[in-house]
């Protein structure tokens, strides 16, 4: 069997991004708060994922020559421990979600009670926080300085961010752990 880890401690991170997050838009700093928030997002999200399937444990493997991360609760990752050589069909049927990395969209397709209830404009919004200067990743931006980000796209940016936000408040009661 491809060897299991126990899974990330993503609220914890998610709660560290916050704060990192506050500190850097306080101080008008564009592009870490555009990196640090993106984060905070994806580290929210794997957060829900992971409590409403109660995953436990991860296990990387190859498909098509690209890495999925599969993540497993407890009760499913027992059973891949039974099988005496687990092949690539039975870690998808038995996992409760894949790490979707740093993509946003990818993520929130895992919830449910949130992508059934995001509105076309909703996705679009997320979509720009995922990949917000020139259809590049938000983890790119960690190599850019402030001044090459335009004070519109910038504000742009933080108002994407403050919808999202307050779309997730309001379906975060909707979850049940």
């Amino acid at each position: 069997m491809a060897e299991a880890r126990d899974i990330e401690n993503y609220e914890k991170a998610y709660i560290d991004r916050k704060k990192d997050f506050a500190l850097m838009r306080k101080n008008r700093r564009k592009v870490m708060s555009m990196y640090l928030g993106g984060i905070y997002l994806e580290c929210l999200l794997k957060t829900v994922i992971i409590k409403k399937n109660k995953v436990c444990k991860s296990i990387a493997v190859y498909e098509k020559r690209k890495r999925v991360i599969y993540w497993y609760d407890d009760v499913n990752y027992k059973k891949l421990q039974t099988l005496k050589k687990p092949q690539k069909n039975d870690y998808k049927r038995l996992n409760k979600g894949f790490n979707p990395e740093h993509n946003l969209i990818l993520a929130l397709k895992q919830i449910d009670e949130f992508y059934e209830n995001i509105t076309e404009e909703g996705i679009k919004r997320l979509e720009m926080l995922n990949r917000p200067i020139n259809n590049q990743s938000f983890t790119n931006l960690r190599y850019t300085y402030d001044e090459q980000v335009p004070d519109e796209v910038y504000r742009q940016w933080e108002e994407n961010f403050l919808y999202f936000m307050s779309f997730f408040y309001k379906m975060r009661r909707n979850l049940v752990f």
